[in-house]
């Protein structure tokens, strides 16, 4: 029996996904610019604040990349299916990645856990013999759980506030070894 508010929903039936794409690497004009493009490699963190590439106007203008705005959750789909970043600037994304357009009743840091909660069943949803990736298919079938927007916001404060909790218990741990060896000396 699910909590009141709370519905049993489909990634297809709650979110969609927009692809991206490469400049061409070979003209020159395309690449170094001011707009930030993301790979798999930037894919990191909670948050992504930059690039290793940047492309240009015309490299936008010209591939099948497309632009995420500040707030937008990117997915890789392909090479490390299953991780997610909310972009913090305006970023072009490549073909790895999708940009992903929340419907409304969902906030783009719940997408993110959501994301991180789901990677293990993305990843047996993948396939591929040398590169894995999924499909928006097998990505769309994957079912979860959605609490109402309140409960979306009481679930991201809670997860920040473990994940801060264990960062300060490994920062604690990491003073204790070090004192250790000061002590053994």
């Amino acid at each position: 029996l699910l909590p009141s508010g709370w519905s049993r929903t489909t990634i297809n039936q709650t979110l969609s996904f927009i692809g991206g794409g490469t400049p061409d690497k070979k003209i020159s004009s395309y690449w170094d610019g001011s707009i930030s493009w993301a790979s798999v490699k930037d894919i990191k963190n909670k948050h992504l604040h930059s690039t290793l590439d940047t492309i240009t106007e015309a490299g936008v203008n010209n591939s099948a990349t497309q632009l995420a705005q500040p707030n937008e959750v990117l997915l890789v789909t392909r090479i490390s299916p299953g991780n997610a970043t909310i972009a913090k600037k305006e970023t072009a994304i490549n073909q790895d990645l999708k940009i992903v357009n929340i419907h409304q009743g969902i906030t783009p840091e719940f997408t993110y856990y959501l994301f991180k909660f789901l990677k293990e069943d993305i990843i047996n949803r993948s396939s591929g013999t040398t590169v894995l990736g999924i499909t928006l298919t097998n990505l769309g079938g994957i079912p979860f759980y959605l609490p109402p927007l309140a409960e979306q916001t009481r679930i991201v404060t809670k997860i920040e506030k473990l994940f801060s909790e264990l960062d300060e218990g490994v920062t604690s741990l990491n003073k204790a070894k070090e004192q250790l060896v000061i002590y053994r000396q």
